[in-house]
């Protein structure tokens, strides 16, 4: 890995830190930088715990909420949502408004669940 691809997956691991100091119990994610996703910021393997962030978007407002959503389908297996505020695929986030803080409540409830299945 070049030291440009790992400042760019720092800026993601640095979110996951941060949600982890929020009191997020996650497990290892493997974050991966990509080019050209196709027609899509970022994606993930449901239940692997893979994320891979096209390097266009690591500098996207929203990238807490974009790394969000992908844990929700990496980590916690769902798949798009219709009309959810976090798993919603088609949603236009800026458009809306929706922020990494306005779409917490919907985050700790899908965690909530996904950590109440390991116990």
């Amino acid at each position: 890995m070049n030291e440009q691809t790992y400042k760019l997956r720092r800026k993601v691991i640095n979110i996951l830190y941060e949600l982890k100091s929020e009191g997020y119990r996650l497990p290892r994610i493997q974050v991966r930088i990509v080019k050209n996703a196709q027609d899509a910021m970022a994606y993930a393997y449901n239940g692997q715990n893979i994320i891979h962030v096209d390097e266009y978007w690591i500098n996207y407002s929203n990238l807490k909420l974009l790394v969000m959503h992908e844990i929700g389908h990496a980590v916690f297996g769902l798949e798009k949502i219709d009309g959810c505020d976090l798993m919603d695929c088609n949603r236009n986030w800026d458009k809306i408004g929706d922020t990494a803080e306005t779409v917490a409540p919907t985050f700790k409830k899908y965690y909530t669940e996904y950590a109440s299945k390991l116990n």
